[in-house]
Order: C-alpha cells, then sequence, then structure tokens
C-alpha cells in the first residue's frame, strides 16, 4: 500500500479530522464553562489561567500522537506500566558456553559408547 494512501485522514471541518473537531469541541466548552462559573469569584485573570489549564487535556486528546498511538492509548500504557510493572532482574547468560559444553558432552558420549 502506498504510504499517502495510509496516511489519509477525512476531514470534518476547517481540515480537522472527526476526533479534532470533537476534542476541540470539549476543550472550548470545558474553558467556557468554567470561565463563566469562576470569573466572578477568582476574578478575570485567574479563571483565564484555570481555563487554560482545564481546556489543555482536551486539546492534546484531540491532536497528540506519538508512533501513531493517539494519546489516550499512551497514558493507558504508562498507567499499565506503573500499576502492573513488576520488578526486573537482569540475569545473564552466555549462551556460547552452554553450546560449547553441550558440543562438549555430545563429543565424549560419541567416543564412550564406542
Amino acid at each position: 500500500m502506498p504510504p499517502k494512501v495510509g496516511n489519509y485522514k477525512e476531514s470534518i471541518f476547517m481540515g480537522l479530522s472527526y476526533r479534532q473537531f470533537l476534542c476541540s469541541a470539549l476543550c472550548i466548552g470545558s474553558a467556557a464553562g468554567i470561565y463563566f462559573l469562576t470569573h466572578d469569584i477568582l476574578g478575570r485573570g485567574i479563571a483565564s489561567w484555570i481555563c487554560l489549564i482545564s481546556g489543555a487535556p482536551f486539546a492534546m486528546m484531540g491532536f497528540f500522537r506519538y508512533n501513531k498511538l493517539p494519546a489516550e492509548r499512551i497514558l493507558i500504557a504508562i498507567l499499565l506500566t506503573i500499576l502492573r510493572g513488576k520488578r526486573r532482574v537482569y540475569r545473564a547468560q552466555n549462551r556460547l558456553q552452554e553450546v560449547q559444553i553441550q558440543e562438549d558432552d555430545g563429543f565424549e558420549t560419541v567416543f564412550k559408547g564406542k
């Protein structure tokens, strides 16, 4: 398959894919909602910073990709690694020595049998 065909993504609005459009809408919606709930209490400056911080995860989910994995798959992999990770013990194996021992044993058994 040609690489151009494999990288094709259908755009629905202003060049954004469905995933990017949905995450952008969630980002804007959450930021606007938080702004209208907090601007009277905290002031416009602090409310706008909280809006930026609250909208960033939704924007990341829509646009971030690493090794062709979307952001939520990466986060799931990280969480599973942390939660189910085991201590890895390094044990060296000298495969050449194992093969040489097997060859030596085979050589002795051939001559002992005669």
